[in-house]
């Protein structure tokens, strides 16, 4: 029989744990090897990967979760984990009854499991953990809208993913790849055996911008990651997500993100300093 756990209850240790109104955030910490049984969870919940890895395994899929992935699990959906040799520590956003309300005549949460690792999704949670991390009297004001936020991106996501034909799927996976060396538009076209034009029109009205458009996306992605995680230079940063040069890089990177690459890595970078302070 599949038991019904409270999130935080199967891990090595709770880092911290704070109740908002609606909703609960906890910092869990998984050992290395560590396996936890089939078993379910009341309540839907966010669970965003800090560090490490582990497999989702739920009816008959397996899903591999690591840094950076945000998972969003259903209330009562039945699954097991194992996690890595380097373990994990995850946060964990559990979403109560009351807050959940506000979608009855709206749309809101996906009804399946989702996963989910793009630039938007890391800002949000960038956020968050800066908001959960250093709490002050308008953290839970911020983090309500923090995570109104989340469930648009997430629920998008899961529409544009329903929306998909299969040629389109394909050629998004050859971007994600790919991207530091995006094979061209006549090359796509070839593999996916449809005119150019075609694919041209097709992807934009699916991604609402070009394909040169998205592949600069997923090198900001890329990049974002490694400014944080890394202490690689700025210039084989940009050359390792495809860029001409470091100033192209700069230039790309701050305006799809608000910020330069140097604001972006002391900006977020934070997340890690307040957490270490703490331990």
């Amino acid at each position: 029989m599949t038991s019904s756990v409270l999130y935080g209850s199967l891990a090595n240790k709770i880092l911290g744990v704070k109740q908002y109104s609606g909703f609960d955030i906890s910092e869990t910490l998984y050992a290395s090897h560590k396996e936890l049984q089939r078993h379910t969870h009341e309540h839907p919940a966010f669970v965003y990967v800090l560090t490490g890895a582990f497999d989702e395994r739920f009816r008959s899929q397996h899903i591999v979760c690591k840094k950076h992935d945000l998972m969003y699990r259903p209330a009562d959906q039945s699954h097991s984990n194992k996690f890595y040799k380097s373990g994990g520590r995850c946060l964990n956003i559990v979403l109560k009854n009351s807050w959940l309300a506000r979608f009855d005549k709206a749309p809101g949460l996906p009804q399946q499991f989702t996963l989910v690792n793009n630039l938007s999704t890391n800002m949000l949670m960038n956020n968050i953990c800066q908001e959960f991390f250093s709490e002050d009297v308008y953290s839970p004001l911020a983090l309500e809208g923090l995570l109104l936020e989340l469930v648009a991106v997430v629920g998008r996501e899961q529409v544009q993913a329903k929306k998909n034909t299969t040629w389109l799927s394909d050629v998004r996976k050859v971007l994600h790849s790919n991207f530091a060396d995006a094979p061209t538009l006549t090359a796509l076209a070839h593999h996916a055996k449809i005119h150019p034009v075609h694919l041209a029109r097709a992807f934009r009205k699916e991604f609402s911008c070009s394909v040169g458009e998205y592949v600069r996306r997923l090198r900001v992605e890329y990049a974002s990651r490694e400014l944080v995680d890394s202490e690689k230079s700025l210039s084989e940063i940009a050359y390792a997500a495809g860029f001409f040069d470091q100033s192209h890089f700069c230039v790309v990177f701050k305006r799809l993100t608000g910020f330069s690459p140097r604001q972006f890595r002391r900006s977020f970078s934070r997340t890690k300093t307040l957490h270490l302070s703490k331990t």
